[in-house]
């Protein structure tokens, strides 16, 4: 009995070892009232059903002066895994498709789950240089990391849509559709990636991203740094 005890207490402590806390204690009196609709916890927030989730992320937001309730990079980190890339993409080409077929496109482009490893390297990239760039940390073109990851690429059309946005709040950082939705909008609002992303031609895309801070350390915001890949036909 008392062995199960210790490992029942063992389990819990665990819990809240690798339990990420949403910060609140901010200074600003707004801010602490504004945040009594979130839980204490990335965890109970990630298990809101997604309507709303998503619901939450389109409606609350906010803004403040406080650089303490910065998470930090290795909490953003951890932030990144409530994120699933599956559902993410399946959004994002929901919403492609949809598009597309309005524009009596061919509206069945895929997802390709190696392009969304390689969309992550890529983005990684750019969230640790806080600077959205077609170019590699190194100095080469970004297509180049498809000879690293996987050598069918090499000889195929593809493009790259960057982009980075503002975090407004917890929801908006964890909720997929949201996160999806968002990215689709604004790489819409830009010609040359609105054209990427209408290419006839389009085959398969594979999206992702990673959390990081803008280059401008006056800025009390987190960032996103998202990137989509796309493969053309031949």
């Amino acid at each position: 009995m008392l062995k199960n005890l210790l490992l029942t207490i063992f389990i819990l402590l665990s819990i809240k070892i690798y339990s990420l806390n949403i910060k609140k204690e901010y200074e600003e009196q707004y801010m602490i009232n504004l945040h009594t609709w979130l839980p204490d916890s990335f965890e109970e927030l990630k298990k809101k059903n997604e309507k709303e989730l998503y619901n939450l992320a389109r409606k609350k937001y906010h803004y403040h002066t406080d650089r303490t309730n910065l998470y930090n990079e290795a909490e953003l980190k951890e932030i990144e895994k409530f994120i699933d890339e599956e559902k993410l993409n399946k959004y994002f080409v929901e919403i492609l498709n949809k598009e597309r077929e309005k524009k009596g496109l061919n509206n069945n482009v895929k997802t390709n789950f190696s392009l969304v490893k390689v969309a992550k390297i890529r983005s990684i990239e750019i969230a640790e240089n806080s600077e959205v760039s077609h170019e590699r940390p190194n100095g080469k073109a970004f297509w180049t990391v498809f000879e690293e990851e996987n050598k069918k690429f090499l000889n195929v059309s593809s493009f790259e849509n960057a982009l980075v946005v503002s975090m407004d709040s917890e929801a908006q950082m964890i909720s997929e559709k949201f996160l999806a939705e968002y990215f689709f909008q604004l790489w819409k609002e830009s010609p040359k990636h609105r054209e990427a992303m209408m290419d006839s031609k389009i085959e398969s895309i594979g999206l992702n991203f990673a959390f990081g801070f803008p280059s401008n350390k006056n800025l009390l915001v987190h960032s996103t740094y998202a990137i989509l890949l796309g493969i053309r036909k031949n």
